[in-house]
């Protein structure tokens, strides 16, 4: 996610064939899948702005979606994605249709965009939020210069392009999965008192009073810092001419933060479920072995290193107990964490995962033979969805995620979610997750996921059916069909009737040079 929220995708010239900017608007990108027989004019191009657009998270779901969603609607309509210089419109295409099954109606441009790899967070080790944010800005600008569309999109976040692409003469929409800054963030930093935070833990030893007028200083700076990029994202937000976001919980922050006095659309992301509710709810398991998945890709706030450190107190509570329900099928059970590495960072936190597992007793080393856990990096979509066959359960553990498309996933799969108790997935999707109607399951600490997971593999198998019989009905409430609903709506909302027509008339609104329909001028760089 980037720094100012996570920012879109779309437009322009292939990899091999930059447009001449003095023949941008009419140009066709140049590729083995050209695009079809229609002109980039302002007023029929709609650009994506989504650096990463070949990776395999959920923000790269909704993306592709909301291309193919707006390809049906818009037929005339030129589809272009800003996207990384190494991408091609006949790999972006694969991309979608191999790791998400979205069949794009007819292929997309490209606007390559330089050093994407500048985006990483390790690029920024300090005032992070700013200078990420301004990185992305750059590469919004960078992109702007070789295409300004009528209709800028932003779906991976980066709110830093909005005002820059507003300025550029285009209408901006953007889908919003994470608000960079959230209100809670902000009570936190503001009621901090001297020393900045609080609150739970054993009494702070006495300081001297410079030393406590330091740590107010710090304290005040901090809080000073937060407040104003919340002002600047607030400002960056209401540059936009329509917005959805994925959750209550984002719609709530987006509403506190934006300058804006519509406030957004509620558009659960598309979780492409249809194949996986198909599946069989039970029997559950591999060789007789209860499985348990983890479906998140290898970032550093999805936490994996607690799901590991839950399986070794869940297996370590059974072995103290081998009587007790449920230990032998945790002793005997096998946790896959499945997900997509993006850059160097990603595939040090696996080998760094994999070290963690081998000392927790969990993988094999040469002294334990061990196979409690394992892990699958990059797996296809029919691999993964036998893997969700198999699973009796799915785990999570990201604080205050979002959304959480893999959670989804689960239930539709029929593995009972165990989910973190914030954010999306404890107000949109797992809920209730007590009581008879229970879908699913809450943790937060360690000891409270371990405790679920010896809960979920006690159950007996009609049971545990039943549970995820229920999360595969929550499940079908965010399906495709829905948010592409949503999503044509919210263009809508944004630019009535672009794409709609042959040559770009607006619906209601003429092709005529005096009408709304007319080429704006656009600003030259």
């Amino acid at each position: 996610m980037g720094a100012w929220g996570a920012g879109g995708s779309v437009a322009g010239a292939e990899r091999a064939g930059r447009l001449d900017r003095a023949a941008r608007a009419r140009a066709q990108p140049q590729d083995a899948h050209p695009t079809p027989a229609h002109t980039l004019t302002p007023q029929n191009t709609i650009a994506f702005f989504h650096p990463n657009a070949a990776g395999g998270g959920g923000g790269e779901r909704v993306l592709w979606v909301a291309v193919a969603a707006t390809m049906r609607a818009r037929p005339s309509a030129a589809i272009s994605i800003y996207c990384d210089a190494a991408l091609t419109p006949a790999a972006l295409a694969h991309s979608a249709r191999t790791a998400f099954g979205v069949s794009l109606p007819r292929p997309v441009s490209v606007v390559p965009l330089p050093d994407v790899a500048r985006l990483s967070p390790s690029r920024h080790p300090r005032l992070t939020l700013v200078t990420q944010s301004a990185a992305g800005g750059a590469l919004a600008w960078a992109g702007l210069r070789s295409l300004v569309p009528e209709i800028f999109v932003d779906t991976s976040g980066w709110a830093a392009a909005y005002p820059l692409a507003a300025a550029a003469g285009a209408t901006v929409a953007a889908y919003v999965h994470y608000p960079i800054v959230s209100t809670d963030m902000l009570a936190r930093v503001g009621g901090g008192g001297a020393g900045g935070g609080g609150g739970g833990g054993d009494p702070a030893p006495p300081r001297s009073r410079a030393a406590t007028l330091l740590s107010f200083l710090r304290a005040a700076a901090k809080a000073a810092y937060y407040y104003a990029v919340a002002a600047l994202y607030g400002a960056a937000g209401g540059c936009a001419a329509g917005a959805a976001v994925n959750s209550s919980w984002t719609a709530a922050h987006i509403r506190a933060l934006w300058w804006r006095v519509a406030p957004p659309r509620l558009l659960y992301p598309p979780c492409g479920a249809g194949d996986l509710a198909a599946l069989p709810l039970s029997p559950r398991g591999e060789g007789g072995r209860p499985l348990l998945v983890a479906l998140a890709q290898f970032r550093p706030e999805k936490d994996h290193p607690r799901l590991l450190r839950a399986l070794a107190a869940a297996r370590a509570a059974a072995r103290g107990d081998p009587s007790a329900a449920g230990s032998a099928a945790v002793l005997a059970a096998r946790l896959l964490l499945i997900g997509s590495v993006r850059n160097g960072d990603d595939a040090a936190r696996v080998e760094a995962l994999t070290r963690l597992a081998e000392s927790l007793g969990l993988a094999s080393t040469p002294s334990n033979p061990a196979d409690a856990v394992a892990f699958a990096v990059g797996l296809p979509r029919p691999a993964l969805v036998a893997a969700l066959a198999r699973a009796a359960a799915g785990l999570h553990a990201m604080r205050d995620e979002h959304f959480g498309i893999g959670i989804v996933e689960y239930a539709a799969a029929g593995a009972v979610p165990i989910a973190h108790a914030s954010g999306g997935p404890a107000a949109d999707i797992v809920a209730p997750a007590a009581g008879p109607a229970r879908v699913g399951w809450l943790a937060s600490t360690t000891a409270e996921y371990a405790a679920a997971i010896r809960e979920v593999l006690a159950l007996p198998e009609t049971e545990r059916a039943a549970v995820a019989a229920r999360a595969r009905a929550r499940a079908a409430t965010f399906d495709d069909g829905r948010f592409g609903e949503g999503w044509v709506a919210l263009l809508d909302e944004c630019a009535p009737g672009v794409g709609v027509a042959e040559g770009g008339a607006r619906a209601g609104g003429g092709g005529g040079a005096g009408g709304r329909g007319a080429a704006r001028p656009r600003a030259r760089r």
